[in-house]
């Protein structure tokens, strides 16, 4: 599907009017022309994903994997203008995770909301307060 999308923008898009046989071309590149997808909404969509709001890593177990349409999942892009570091990013953040796992319990504080307050900036979002938790030393048995 990957080369039908690129080629697919290189050329135009086609909307449907709604009558048969008709459409309204718009160009998508025109010089200067910056497309932005909404990635949120993509990742949200209950149309893509049952239960978007849950927690649920078996969503991308290996069973589902192929069931997952891969324009809908795009936290680093997609085509050839995604995220280069994807591969080192996905890294960092299994071996930041393990590093504090391994040495530490986390569990919630005072501070800690239920329910993360989430900012929205044009293409990034973040917790609003901040994310906290008490971090308790584990004990290792050699």
């Amino acid at each position: 599907m990957r080369k039908e999308v690129d080629e697919l923008i290189a050329k135009k898009i086609y909307y449907p009017k709604g009558q048969q046989g008709s459409s309204v071309r718009f160009p998508l590149q025109p010089s200067g022309m910056t497309v932005q997808v909404p990635v949120h909404h993509l990742h949200y969509d209950p149309s893509l994903w049952p239960n978007p709001e849950k927690f649920d890593p078996e969503r991308f177990s290996p069973d589902n994997r192929p069931k997952i349409n891969p324009l809908s999942w795009q936290p680093f892009g997609q085509g050839p203008r995604n995220c280069t570091d994807m591969p080192f990013a996905q890294m960092e953040v299994k071996h930041v995770l393990a590093g504090i796992l391994h040495n530490y319990h986390l569990v919630p504080c005072e501070k800690t909301e239920k329910r993360l307050t989430i900012k929205y900036a044009t293409v990034t979002q973040s917790p609003l307060k901040g994310v906290y938790a008490k971090f308790l030393p584990r004990t290792h048995q050699e």
